[in-house]
């Protein structure tokens, strides 16, 4: 590559990763290894077409150039067949994938799997990807677990040397912590700007320079699938991925469905358990709530109570024998409620 580069031709690096699967933290380490040792620059996230369209803009500027795109296409593969390009692929469960795809879309699983058919697509481009020369297949799972290790074979891969200082400070500059802390602060950004982040039409909102949405980041956690999935959902799981897994490990066996289904029967009825108890605590905090507004309330009317009973004392037995009688009369007769008011007044000038 590095041969290619100092020729005077273009080349490209295409970080194509499957959904969710770590291809944006590849757009952000590939950018940076560009930028620094070949003074090349950063593209951002291009279709086949922009890509195409970028491809004939750039026909006489030779350089490096790094974009993040997804979906397989012919004018990409042709640039790996013609040496113009290096490839970086990212894959990951798919089942960890479904559920990330949930939260980041906020939809359901009816929404992002059934109607959606994203998995499907995963699955096609995975073949795409996979069937193309000079692309290097990255593992999710070993990613996350060892970032610096996934640092070391993207700079191979460009023919890019690195110390293991540099390679420290990379894994720092994007960690999964360090990326949180970025769509924080884009998130901050876009409300500050008058975005509604609730509407789900502004989930697919990214930062132009660093392709992180501001919702990209989660726990990150794998397996997480067995948390949230459903029976109904693991069997569906099931019957779109069980080839795949089992050709990438993530399973041994095509009845690994059969064989979870009793787990995950016991976490929903513990998570149905858990929704019930949630709301009776919602429910019990909504009375206390409502009753110590009542008690408030009501030691409001007592002192104020208090206060004009106080004068009273200073009448004599016969005149609160008098106050006892109005207030009777007045319970009694609503209509003189006014009248026994102004008595009260003038026993209290009296007192006074």
């Amino acid at each position: 590559m590095l041969a290619r580069r100092h020729s005077g031709e273009i080349m490209y690096v295409f970080c194509a990763g499957m959904y969710r699967a770590c291809s944006t933290w590849q757009y952000a380490v590939a950018s940076q290894l560009v930028e620094t040792h070949l003074q090349g620059r950063r593209l951002g996230y291009l279709s086949g077409d922009q890509f195409a369209a970028w491809d004939d803009a750039l026909a006489d500027d030779a350089g490096c150039y790094v974009l993040k795109s997804h979906d397989a296409d012919e004018r990409l593969a042709a640039a790996l067949r013609e040496g113009r390009a290096l490839a970086l692929y990212a894959y990951r469960d798919l089942r960890d994938v479904a559920y990330s795809l949930m939260h980041k879309f906020g939809g359901t699983f009816e929404e992002v799997v059934e109607r959606g058919g994203h998995l499907h697509i995963c699955l096609a481009n995975d073949r795409f990807w996979r069937a193309q020369p000079r692309v290097l297949c990255q593992r999710y799972e070993t990613l996350v677990g060892d970032f610096s290790q996934g640092i070391r074979q993207i700079a191979a891969h460009l023919e890019i040397k690195l110390s293991e200082g540099e390679v420290a400070e990379l894994a720092d500059a994007y960690s999964l912590q360090a990326n949180h802390r970025r769509t924080i602060t884009y998130a901050q950004q876009l409300q500050a700007a008058g975005y509604d982040l609730a509407d789900r039409k502004n989930a697919l909102l990214y930062d132009a320079h660093t392709i992180l949405h501001w919702n990209h980041i989660r726990d990150g956690q794998i397996g997480s699938w067995l948390r949230q999935a459903t029976p109904r959902e693991c069997e569906r799981l099931a019957s779109i991925c069980t080839p795949w897994l089992i050709a990438q490990a993530y399973e041994r066996e095509d009845d690994w469905a059969t064989r979870v289904m009793p787990l995950l029967d016991e976490l929903q009825k513990a998570r149905i358990a858990s929704r019930a108890a949630q709301n009776e605590l919602a429910a019990f905090r909504a009375r206390t709530v409502a009753l110590q507004s009542e008690l408030e309330a009501a030691h409001t009317q007592l002192e104020e109570a208090r206060a004009q009973l106080l004068p009273l004392g200073n009448v004599g037995p016969r005149g609160l024998w008098t106050a006892k009688q109005l207030h009777t009369l007045a319970r009694q007769h609503p209509r003189l409620a006014s009248l026994c008011k102004r008595a009260l007044d003038s026993l209290r000038k009296q007192a006074g």
